[in-house]
């Protein structure tokens, strides 16, 4: 009797240990089954991580050329202003020498034309040659120095 109650105690115990085995082996896979998913999780991370590092060089690349094309373009932006401003000035006392040379002259009168440069105390075309056939209204000499716009006004 002591045998029979032995032999249904150690087949407890060896059912007991077999299920302990199963759910060991089903721990096991489990975790061999997770480790596979996070070491799959960590390629993907890092081929994404890969991608966006390249990203992020190619935009730097991109911000450097635009900076160097934004001062680049500021120059040339200030060269065109000075260029405007030179222009302009050039234009200022272009009109500084007609006044000078028209005064007196009436503006009905067929010598007065705004059309034409003063060069040289003479009246000259746009087109560049000097119109010889007007004579200085004032008479001022081609040796006398440019006036500044303080000596006119």
């Amino acid at each position: 009797m002591v045998v029979p109650k032995l032999k249904a105690k150690l087949e407890v115990s060896v059912s007991s240990l077999k299920t302990a085995l199963e759910v060991a082996d089903t721990c096991r896979e489990e975790m061999q089954k997770n480790d596979r998913l996070a070491k799959e999780e960590q390629e993907t991370l890092k081929t994404t991580l890969t991608k966006v590092m390249a990203e992020r060089d190619q935009l730097v690349k991109e911000k450097v050329h635009s900076e160097a094309k934004e001062k680049s373009l500021a120059n040339e932006v200030e060269k065109c202003q000075e260029f405007m401003l030179c222009i302009n000035e050039e234009r200022f006392y272009q009109g500084i020498q007609q006044a000078a040379f028209f005064h007196g002259v009436p503006s009905e009168d067929s010598r007065y034309d705004l059309e034409k440069d003063v060069v040289n105390n003479q009246l000259v075309s746009l087109g560049g040659a000097a119109d010889h056939t007007m004579e200085d209204p004032q008479q001022i000499e081609a040796t006398q120095p440019k006036q500044s716009v303080e000596d006119i006004i």
